[in-house]
């Protein structure tokens, strides 16, 4: 198993069903101008455990070799922010509003996801599909899956929240908003900024225990 992390909203999005993708930075980022890729396989193991990227003028060799961290069939554990509780464990995505501001007055410190060790986890995910694609390639079906929530259309006045609203040029629409919580988290790291539109990791899954 391998652990992977997750904000407290994109918990909550898998808890309820509506995330079935998540797009992770490609490190490192391909060198050049990329015309083509294709997945490969090691010898020694099934499965594609890397991409090619066919590089323009590249040398010696105009093919760039890049490891994917998760594979096909891998089951991942799902690292989310979490404290330390007299009974166990809790999740900050169990709560709402009101109650984490409750919690701020009182002894719990809320850790990173980043910390949460193997046998704190909850939910289990297995990786059903990958690929690499620009940031910027997402279609409305994959923010749709990545488990963004439809906050109100600003053209025809429909605020059918979580539902789209139907109309022919819904604003904003689920890319918009993708792209909105996509800098809320990454703009700061270097190189993953929607500005620089980079090479991504589309892991696709399903949720198999917890």
């Amino acid at each position: 198993m391998k652990p992977i992390p997750f904000t407290t909203e994109e918990v909550k999005a898998i808890l309820a069903g509506r995330k079935s993708q998540t797009r992770r930075v490609i490190k490192p980022q391909p060198e050049g101008e990329v015309l083509n890729t294709f997945p490969c396989s090691y010898a020694f193991r099934p499965g594609f455990g890397r991409y090619g990227f066919v590089i323009n003028g590249r040398e010696p060799s105009n093919i760039q070799y890049i490891d994917v961290k998760y594979e096909i069939g891998d089951i991942l554990w799902v690292q989310e922010t979490w404290a330390n509780d007299p009974d166990g464990v809790i999740f900050k995505a169990d709560y709402v509003d009101w109650q984490l501001e409750k919690f701020a007055s009182m002894d719990y410190k809320w850790k990173p996801s980043i910390h949460m060790p193997r046998e704190a986890a909850r939910l289990f995910l297995k990786v059903t599909s990958v690929r690499v694609e620009r940031l910027k390639d997402i279609s409305e079906a994959d923010a749709k899956a990545e488990g963004i929530t439809d906050g109100g259309c600003t053209n025809c006045g429909n605020s059918s929240f979580p539902n789209p609203c139907g109309c022919d040029k819904p604003s904003p629409d689920y890319v918009d908003s993708f792209y909105w919580l996509w800098d809320s988290i990454n703009e700061k790291r270097k190189g993953c900024a929607l500005i620089y539109n980079p090479w991504v990791w589309v892991y696709e899954f399903e949720r198999v225990m917890g």
